[in-house]
């Protein structure tokens, strides 16, 4: 499953369309729709971790599919993690992370 379909999953069952959503997380109308139509150059880390809030999971899962969904304690870990690390630590932490889940499913 892709991280289009793990958006679109979480849009069906918060029953949000793309442009509600996009707007929630304070982002251009637009965006999701050109996610989930593969025409976005990606998703930085602002954009992930706003979009992860809107949906409820841990932007961990939007990446990778691993780890929390609709998680209370998850959401707090995300808002005490962003208000502790600054823009530059973030990027380098959530590439660490997506390499180790990258390990963890290349080894399984």
């Amino acid at each position: 499953m892709s991280m289009a379909d793990r958006i679109e999953a979480r849009l069906i069952e918060l029953e949000l369309s793309p442009r509600a959503a996009s707007l929630q997380a304070g982002l251009n109308s637009h965006f999701l729709q050109k996610v989930l139509s593969n025409t976005s150059k990606g998703i930085n880390t602002d954009n992930l971790i706003a979009l992860a809030k809107v949906l409820g999971v841990h932007p961990g899962w939007l990446l990778t599919g691993e780890g929390c969904v609709e998680n209370e304690s998850c959401q707090s870990v995300l808002d005490i993690w962003s208000r502790l690390i600054d823009e530059g630590d973030r990027q380098t932490w959530l590439n660490v992370g997506e390499a180790l889940a990258n390990k963890n499913v290349q080894s399984r």
